[in-house]
């Protein structure tokens, strides 16, 4: 079979098979079935050339994650005759969650002890308050599932990271606010983009962004903010699919928007500003394969202007990743260890991270092994 054909039998294009086959993407374990399956290929080592090992696609499990699942499925019975609590709470408590999880280096930690009664609080509000206040509830109840999201991310349980987006989007769509409907668009189009529909999440954040363009002169101090995220959200998208032309396009409108903020002004939840701007900009050169450019700008970069301790760890990742592609197995080694110490829990729940670690095991070399099986140890890739 021809590359095309191959391609367009996992519904896929042409270069999105070549980034495989040159290793400028990693393969998720369903697509690498299907990539089998067309291919008539019946043991995987003949697709990845090693052998196929559990820790290279197994999720960990955060220790709260069956705490937030109870939550998360204990569904609100109609006709509860609680007090429901004031949206004030709500939303101070949802905004410390936003603070915890962007400065602490455990933040899924700190998170799971507060989730579950914030879901049960965004979800009694939403169903008891009535009219105007009813609204209002709906829109923070999507912005505590996108908390969820955050925290469900590349955990052992997918199935919870789709349940809460799409009920993110249902409430937003329910309150009535372009906000709320252009923040949830943002996070399932992550989603969407994890499971290998890089098309579908383009899409879905383009059109959200354009409904937003007609409003910004209506309320831009809300508005602004997410509107410029949805470019960077599909920038990102279109640079994985290897169009760059369309993500500097796309980046560029995004980098609009920062001149039209405050100095120094970052989004509480989604972290919006002039350093997730910049950040964004070294990712689109990571992964359209510009590894020069990538270091080049991160060397103009002060980490400590990163206001968010989750995306300052996640920062260190991609530049691992830039190292990677560079061959540089002394460099990846030592930017992954940057990103422990910036959040270790950043790190251990990162499929990039853990991949890149599993690499430098594997064939980093006598130079870098005693560091990556420290590392490995550390992100529960093998045991202690």
């Amino acid at each position: 079979m021809t590359r095309a054909a191959v391609a367009a039998a996992c519904g896929k294009s042409s270069d999105w098979l070549k980034s495989i086959e040159i290793g400028k993407r990693s393969t998720p374990l369903p697509m690498l079935l299907r990539l089998a399956d067309v291919l008539h290929v019946a043991d995987l080592t003949e697709l990845v050339g090693r052998q196929v090992r559990t820790m290279d696609y197994a999720r960990p499990g955060h220790d709260g994650l069956d705490t937030v699942r109870r939550a998360l499925t204990a569904y609100p019975l109609a006709g509860a005759t609680d007090e429901p609590p004031t949206l004030d709470r709500v939303r101070a408590r949802l905004d410390g969650a936003w603070r915890t999880w962007h400065t602490s280096p455990h933040q899924r930690t700190e998170i799971g002890r507060v989730l579950p009664g914030l879901v049960h609080e965004a979800e009694q509000a939403a169903d008891t308050h009535n009219g105007h206040d009813r609204h209002t509830a709906q829109a923070l109840l999507s912005e505590v599932y996108h908390l969820a999201q955050a925290y469900l991310a590349w955990q052992a349980e997918p199935r919870l990271v789709w349940l809460v987006a799409d009920r993110a989007m249902a409430a937003a769509r329910a309150s009535g606010d372009p906000l709320a409907v252009a923040g949830a668009a943002f996070y399932l189009a992550h989603l969407i983009r994890a499971c290998d529909g890089g098309d579908e999440a383009q899409d879905l954040v383009s059109r959200a962004a354009e409904s937003l363009r007609p409003r910004l002169g209506d309320d831009p101090n809300r508005l602004l903010p997410i509107y410029g995220h949805l470019w960077l959200c599909a920038a990102l998208t279109a640079a994985r699919e290897r169009h760059e032309g369309e993500a500097r396009r796309h980046f560029d409108k995004a980098a609009a928007i920062v001149p039209k903020l405050p100095d120094g002004y970052a989004h509480p939840w989604h972290g919006f500003g002039r350093a997730i701007v910049d950040l964004y900009d070294i990712m689109i050169d990571v992964e359209v394969g510009q590894a020069g450019e990538a270091q080049r700008k991160a060397d103009q970069l002060d980490p400590s202007s990163i206001p968010s301790v989750e995306r300052r760890s996640r920062h260190w990742i991609e530049l691992a990743r830039g190292a990677h592609h560079r061959g540089d197995h002394l460099a990846t080694a030592s930017l992954l260890h940057k990103s422990w110490r910036a959040s270790p829990e950043t790190l251990t729940y990162s499929p990039s991270g853990r991949s890149l670690i599993s690499g430098l095991v594997d064939n980093g070399g006598a130079t870098v092994r005693e560091d990556a099986l420290k590392l490995a140890t550390r992100v529960g890739l093998i045991a202690a």
